[in-house]
């Protein structure tokens, strides 16, 4: 197995291993781990999040180190993307992916009830994003904006070989999470 494979295997393992254990030692979390959590440029509407989804305990886990060159695949509002975006640094680079998608006449009904209530317009992602990269703190990130359809196996394009790939808040949506591991996977 690649190194790169391994990464892989270990991130979409990271969001179980740091829900089924009660605790990560905090003196196991890197030093620049917990300075990117700890950045003051975060907005005050993620810090009440990190009790949830702990993001010291999952960005240590990871492995993501500074220097290295990531994309976070389908990223929010962009609540990991600041945390990312510290921790690789400004030798690193962060590609945050946002698909433009093509499959809404394929959705089941339940999945359409979830975009509605959680998207609420294409838009919106890609404008998260946007407004990241936009902050020179963050200069490291690259919003690619591009079209993507799970269903015919549409693949993106990245700039450059990456050292990891990023995805989170999945575990509500297998279909999603299968999906995206299959993307990730042929990338490989």
């Amino acid at each position: 197995m690649s190194r790169f494979s391994a990464r892989i295997l270990a991130l979409g393992c990271a969001f179980a291993a740091v829900s089924a254990s009660s605790a990560v030692a905090a003196d196991m979390i890197p030093t620049y781990v917990r300075d990117a959590v700890a950045d003051p440029g975060r907005i005050t509407a993620d810090r009440p999040r990190d009790v949830g989804r702990r993001p010291a305990e999952t960005v240590g886990f990871s492995q993501i180190k500074p220097g290295q060159h990531i994309v976070e695949l389908m990223p929010g509002e962009g609540y990991y993307t600041r945390i990312l975006s510290r921790v690789v640094g400004s030798k690193g680079r962060v590609y945050t992916f946002v698909p433009r998608f093509g499959w809404s006449a394929r959705l089941t009904p339940e999945q359409r009830k979830y975009v509605a209530d959680h998207i609420h317009e294409e838009r919106k992602p890609v404008d998260a994003a946007f407004a990241v990269a936009d902050i020179a703190a963050y200069s490291n990130v690259t919003v690619l904006w591009s079209p993507f359809n799970q269903f015919e196996g549409t693949q993106f394009a990245l700039p450059e070989q990456v050292d990891a790939v990023w995805t989170s808040r999945s575990e509500e949506h297998t279909s999603e999470l299968q999906s995206r591991l299959h993307l990730v996977c042929r990338l490989l």
